[in-house]
């Protein structure tokens, strides 16, 4: 299933993406996709058996709705740092031994046609075409194999920064964290629908040129696999996942991996980097497009969406001092 959340009256609710059309759930007792989410398994099989046979009022055309972030305030957004073998290259760091672990506050969501807004005295925006896990349940001390149980779903992120506020210090929070910089959605496809996010395509096309262009098997630390032959969880002396042990997981937590070659930090060095004007979109094979301009404005469109989603924004920046 692919669960939305949408916006057709005053207020947002939750929906099952279904072709051209949207699915309300919220007949069915959930306010939000996060109650979905925190419901499990229950929760799941009861919102396909409402979208089989839904009140009439209940199913909306995409077109008469607007597509809002698929969660509008995730508990924590956790991110992986420079967690792709070719990225590393690009940037001439060497790989990592341990995963680089940073946030990004959940003020920054927004969604489908929100406006990206660019601090005035930031110069230098980037943009990450991300793969996101969407934490299905709290966990501590969890075995590394264990890893299917407590993810829900997937979805797009797009990881924004200001470069040159976050590469002034050492803590990237507030380069990762403005206002509108963590577009995401439209969608969460649920687990299901993914069987290997390891193996999924992820790209970024600017203007319909490829600048990103990289596969999850790239990842550095995997967060899933153990004992396949790919690079796992970091492991300390007891052969335990150091990561999983590192916190617990908590509700429909999003973690977003870091994208491979081609953001523009590195394509700044041939001439090639980032406009106001740049026409954008980023997509994980299988979970889906999204489509926005640089600096300015997210307009999300997902796979098996219509195409008449797929349009031009506004540019914005923000003229307010910071």
């Amino acid at each position: 299933m692919r669960l939305v959340t949408f916006q057709r009256h005053a207020s947002a609710e939750p929906g099952v993406l279904i072709g051209e059309d949207i699915v309300s759930i919220r007949g069915a007792g959930y306010e939000d996709t996060l109650s979905v989410i925190a419901g499990g398994a229950d929760a799941l099989e009861r919102v396909r058996q409402w979208v089989q046979d839904p009140p009439h009022g209940d199913v909306v055309a995409v077109r008469d709705a607007t597509l809002r972030a698929p969660l509008l305030r995730p508990p924590k957004i956790l991110c992986v740092g420079l967690n792709y073998r070719a990225h590393a290259l690009e940037s001439k760091m060497e790989i990592p031994a341990v995963p680089t672990v940073f946030t990004k506050l959940a003020t920054a969501v927004i969604g489908s046609g929100e406006t990206i807004v660019l601090p005035r005295n930031s110069s230098k925006p980037d943009y990450e075409a991300e793969l996101a896990f969407v934490i299905g349940k709290r966990g501590r001390h969890i075995a590394a194999e264990s890893w299917r149980e407590y993810v829900f779903g997937y979805s797009n992120l797009n990881d924004v920064s200001a470069r040159d506020f976050q590469l002034r210090v050492s803590q990237w929070l507030m380069g990762k964290s403005f206002d509108t910089f963590a577009p995401m959605g439209p969608a969460i496809v649920t687990a299901d629908e993914v069987p290997d996010p390891h193996a999924l395509d992820i790209a970024t096309i600017i203007n319909g040129e490829v600048l990103q262009d990289s596969n999850t098997s790239d990842l550095i630390f995997e967060r899933m696999h153990a004992g396949t032959g790919r690079r796992g969880l970091d492991r300390d002396a007891g052969g335990r996942g150091r990561r999983a042990q590192s916190a617990a997981l908590a509700e429909a937590r999003r973690r977003c991996r870091d994208p491979g070659a081609g953001v523009g930090r590195a394509a700044e060095s041939s001439g090639r980097g980032m406009t106001l004007e740049d026409y954008r979109r980023f997509h994980a094979e299988e979970i889906g497009y999204a489509a926005n301009v640089q600096s300015p404005a997210l307009l999300a469109a997902f796979a098996r969406v219509p195409r008449h989603l797929y349009h031009n924004v506004p540019v914005a920046l923000d003229t307010r001092a910071t």
